[in-house]
């Protein structure tokens, strides 16, 4: 979700701007707002937030110059400029200080406030990709040399070109054949929604999307890492089942006694980032720790096929997922659960998990989880023992109107209704005779 600021000294527009579109349906939230130029400034520094809409003409401080300090000190931050008043300078000064929209509260309505946040999210995408390519910049010094490296890297892992003595001295030098491992990062694009509609094109956009993530993400975990975006060995694929790309990690100057933790929050933080943003069934497979090229790496393209065969077989085993799935359910029916809570508990994708389930029960997860609430429900209603709401809170649901909603779906009664239904055919206990 983007995160958003709204700045205008009239409480009024600042509300009727909060209700004049559905913000979550848009991917923002509203993070704050501020009625003056300074309180803004303060609340920025704090809060970073991703998109702001600002009014200009505010005392003390106004829009525009509050714009130029935060273009100067964060330059990631997007902002959207209000204004009463149609002077043509006011539009051209935001503008030049990077505003990515000009808008007149005159003519402000909900389309033409969804398609100025639909073009700040896209600036905000944009200088975020041009931030991480800066910094990655910082770490592999310039194109030519990452362009080098990966080529090296190439030969290494597959052998094709062979390794020569140039890239081979070129990678020593970096320590890259010191401390290193690497990890296969299939992508399933068939558990995107609709997926036969997706164009290839678009399919295409989503996998660079999902590179992208993975490269910020990789990064973030281990300071000196590369991203192969395809591999020689691991082509893109187009079957019956779906279209396929993979990714090659390969991270170095690692330490053995953290690699598998590291890697295992890695794995844990790519599969709920992926889930959340491009929605792909990711699946990684690590490889095991090398102190050196040397050490039980004779052949490294056999390692490379050896993972690809765990990933194959690891198909082989999606009922042994949909089972521990099934586990986590019962064991925590009384508890609040989240697809995402299973998808952890499950070390895969919640939309993975969701395709899974539905394919060999030929239900929704979601509506098992219900049901199996309320199965447990009726057991508890069958007894005067607990209120409604108690139930309704001992089994995790939101509230008693939501809890008793999904009970009328499952049942076709509210629960009140199941409670009388069930004690009138109760038989009543029979008196012992003397």
């Amino acid at each position: 979700m983007y995160r958003v600021l709204l700045v205008d000294d009239d409480p009024i527009v600042i509300s009727g701007i909060k209700h004049l579109i559905d913000w979550k349906k848009n991917n923002c939230v509203i993070e704050d707002t501020a009625s003056d130029g300074f309180t803004a400034q303060k609340k920025i520094k704090r809060l970073r937030p991703d998109l702001v809409i600002c009014d200009i003409t505010m005392p003390e401080l106004n829009g525009i110059d509050l714009l130029k300090h935060s273009s100067i000190e964060y330059p990631d931050i997007v902002f959207v400029m209000l204004t009463n008043h149609k002077e043509f300078e006011f539009a051209k000064e935001s503008l030049h200080n990077r505003a990515v929209k000009y808008l007149l509260k005159t003519d402000l309505e909900p389309q033409v406030l969804e398609k100025a946040v639909e073009n700040a999210i896209e600036e905000c995408e944009k200088r975020k990709k041009l931030h991480r390519i800066e910094e990655a910049d910082k770490l592999l010094n310039t194109k030519e040399q990452r362009t080098q490296i990966r080529n090296a890297l190439i030969s290494f892992l597959y052998g094709k070109p062979p390794m020569s003595s140039e890239k081979r001295k070129l990678l020593e030098e970096k320590d890259m054949l010191k401390s290193f491992a690497f990890a296969l990062i299939p992508l399933n694009f068939s558990f995107l929604p609709e997926y036969s509609a997706i164009p290839k094109e678009e399919l295409h956009r989503i996998f660079e999307w999902e590179t992208e993530i993975t490269e910020y993400l990789s990064t973030s975990f281990f300071k000196h890492s590369t991203l192969l975006p395809h591999s020689p060995i691991f082509k893109e694929t187009a079957t019956t089942e779906g279209f396929y790309k993979d990714l090659l990690l390969f991270a170095w100057k690692l330490k053995r006694e953290n690699w598998e933790s590291d890697f295992a929050h890695f794995r844990r933080r790519l599969i709920k980032t992926s889930s959340q943003i491009t929605r792909l069934g990711v699946e990684i497979i690590a490889s095991e720790f090398f102190s050196s090229a040397e050490e039980n790496l004779k052949n490294p393209l056999h390692i490379l096929r050896r993972i690809e065969e765990q990933h194959y077989r690891a198909k082989d085993t999606q009922s042994d997922i949909v089972h521990k799935a099934l586990q986590f359910i019962l064991a925590n029916v009384e508890k609040r659960i989240t697809l995402q809570d299973i998808a952890d508990f499950t070390c895969i994708s919640p939309s993975y998990l969701s395709t899974l389930f539905k394919r060999e029960y030929k239900r929704n997860l979601i509506d098992f989880i219900n049901q199996t609430k309320i199965d447990q429900a009726c057991e508890y209603l069958k007894d005067n023992k607990y209120r409604i709401n108690e139930i309704s809170n001992m089994l995790g649901f939101e509230n008693a109107f939501y809890f008793s909603r999904v009970f009328r779906k499952q049942t076709n009664l509210t629960p009140s209704e199941f409670r009388a239904k069930a004690q009138s055919t109760t038989p009543p206990p029979q008196n012992e005779s003397n």
